[in-house]
C-alpha cells in the first residue's frame, strides 16, 4: 500500500513538472511569430496545460476574450496550428517525446468574464453601491465607533477608598504579594542548593571510584606482568641456562673429587698390602 501511494505520488509529481515546461514552451510560442504572424497577432494567453494520464494529448486551455466572432477565429486558427507547435517542440527537443496537442477554450474563465459583462450592464438603481465603495463606508463607521469608545474609555473613574475599618488594603495586598515573591524565591535558592550539594557528592563519588581504579590496575600490572619484552624474555632464558649449568658442572666437580679420593686410598692400601702378603 505504501509503495502503491509513493509511486502515485512520485507520478503527480512529474506531471506537474511535464505540464509546467509545456505551458512554458507554448507560451513562448505564442508571443512569438515563430508559427505564424497570425497565430503572433490574437495575442492569446494560456491559463494551464495538462497532458493526460496515458499520455495520449496535451490539452492547452487559453483564455477567451470575450467577442464570439474573435474567439471562434482563435479556435480555428490554433486548431489548425496545432500540429506546427508539436513539431516545433519535437524539433527543439524540450521533451523527448509530446503528445498530441489540442487546444481547448478556458470554460471557467469564459464564465467569470461573461458574469463581469453582464455585471456591468446590469442596472441596480441610483442607490446601489459597489461592494467596495460599501466596504470603504462599514470600516468608516467602524472607526468612528471604535474612536468614540476609545474617548469614552479614557476617562479615569473615581477610585474607590480603599481604607476599611482603618486598614490599608492596597498597601496590605502589596505586602502580601512582596512576601509570596520572597518565599518563591528563598524556595528556589534552597532547592538550588540542594542540588549543587547532591551533584558535589556524586563528583567526590565519581573521582573515588577513579582512583581506586588506578590502584588496581597498578596492582595488577605488578603481580602479573604481561607485557614482557622478547629481550627481557629471552635475558631470563638465558640467566636460567646459566644457573642449571653452573648447578650441574659443580655436581660434576664433586663426584670426580670423590672418585680421585676413593682411587688413591685403594692405590695406597696396595703399596702397603702387595698381593702375595695377602
Amino acid at each position: 500500500m505504501k509503495v502503491q501511494k509513493k509511486e502515485h505520488r512520485e507520478d503527480s509529481i512529474r506531471m506537474r513538472t511535464l505540464n509546467s515546461i509545456l505551458h512554458k514552451a507554448l507560451t513562448d510560442l505564442l508571443r512569438t511569430p515563430e508559427i505564424s504572424n497570425e497565430i503572433y497577432n490574437l495575442n492569446l494567453e494560456l491559463s494551464k496545460v495538462s497532458i493526460t494520464a496515458d499520455f495520449s494529448a496535451c490539452r492547452a486551455y487559453w483564455i477567451t476574450c470575450g467577442n464570439v466572432e474573435t474567439d471562434d477565429q482563435a479556435e480555428k486558427v490554433l486548431t489548425k496550428s496545432a500540429p506546427q507547435f508539436r513539431h516545433h517542440l519535437l524539433t527543439h527537443q524540450v521533451l523527448g517525446s509530446v503528445p498530441p496537442i489540442v487546444f481547448v477554450r478556458d470554460k471557467e474563465n469564459a464564465m467569470i468574464q461573461e458574469v463581469e459583462r453582464l455585471l456591468a450592464m446590469a442596472d441596480f438603481g441610483e442607490d446601489y453601491k459597489t461592494p467596495v465603495t460599501q466596504g470603504h463606508d462599514e470600516i468608516r463607521e467602524l472607526g468612528n465607533v471604535s474612536m468614540e469608545a476609545f474617548d469614552t474609555s479614557t476617562e479615569v473613574p473615581p477610585s474607590p477608598t480603599s481604607s476599611l475599618f482603618g486598614i490599608d488594603h492596597a498597601n496590605l495586598n502589596r505586602q502580601i504579594l512582596d512576601y509570596k515573591h520572597k518565599m518563591r524565591d528563598h524556595e528556589t535558592e534552597s532547592d538550588f542548593t540542594v542540588l549543587s550539594q547532591h551533584q558535589q557528592e556524586q563528583l567526590a563519588e565519581i573521582r573515588k571510584q577513579k582512583i581506586l581504579k588506578k590502584k588496581m590496575k597498578k596492582l595488577k600490572a605488578k603481580l602479573f606482568d604481561d607485557d614482557i619484552t622478547p629481550q627481557r624474555y629471552l635475558m631470563e632464558k638465558y640467566n636460567a641456562l646459566n644457573k642449571d649449568v653452573e648447578a650441574s658442572s659443580e655436581h660434576i666437580e664433586l663426584e670426580s673429587e670423590d672418585l680421585t679420593t676413593d682411587q688413591q686410598e685403594e692405590m695406597d692400601e696396595e703399596r702397603t698390602h702387595p698381593q702375595g702378603d695377602r
